[in-house]
């Protein structure tokens, strides 16, 4: 009897963790149609996003602001390929969007604590990552990870924060 009350709560947990996972959200590894954008291309896409530092985005958690937070940086593809569509984003959101450049993260910031702070609070496992923040609360329920995200997406993540 016992054995099969530990195989049925097993089965049960793994069934739960399995439905937890959000296929629709991570798109890097689906998605086989990913346009080829230059480093200098999306270095131009990226230019007018706000950029913030390690420490000014503990600061603005801290504060308890609310913003949509773009992490990447240049080498990577999938960040690249969805850079055009960010600066459209951008143009029309520019003072709730910032952008964590992963390859401006300083000796300094790790030894301040990035990496501890990148796994844990932020929960970062993939570029590109969109996440909305509101009231310095990170919202992992509606953040995009991967490529293939729309501005459709892209505006619902921002009527999470607005109000």
């Amino acid at each position: 009897m016992k054995t099969i009350y530990k195989s049925l709560c097993i089965s049960i947990m793994l069934l739960l963790a399995f439905m937890s996972i959000n296929f629709n959200k991570s798109y890097a590894d689906n998605n086989h149609n990913i346009p080829n954008v230059s480093e200098r291309n999306y270095n131009k896409n990226v230019k007018n996003i706000n950029k913030i530092r390690y420490e000014e985005l503990k600061k603005k958690i801290n504060r308890k602001k609310s913003f949509i937070l773009f992490i990447g940086y240049k080498e990577c593809k999938y960040c690249r390929a969805s850079s055009h569509l960010l600066k459209r984003f951008n143009n029309i959101y520019h003072k709730k969007f910032f952008y964590l450049d992963l390859d401006k993260i300083s000796h300094k910031d790790i030894k301040n604590g990035f990496y501890k702070f990148a796994n844990y609070k932020l929960k970062l496992f993939a570029t590109p990552t969109i996440m909305p923040i509101k009231n310095g609360k990170i919202n992992y329920k509606f953040s995009f990870v991967g490529y293939g995200f729309t501005m459709k997406n892209l505006k619902f993540i921002y009527s999470k924060i607005s109000y």
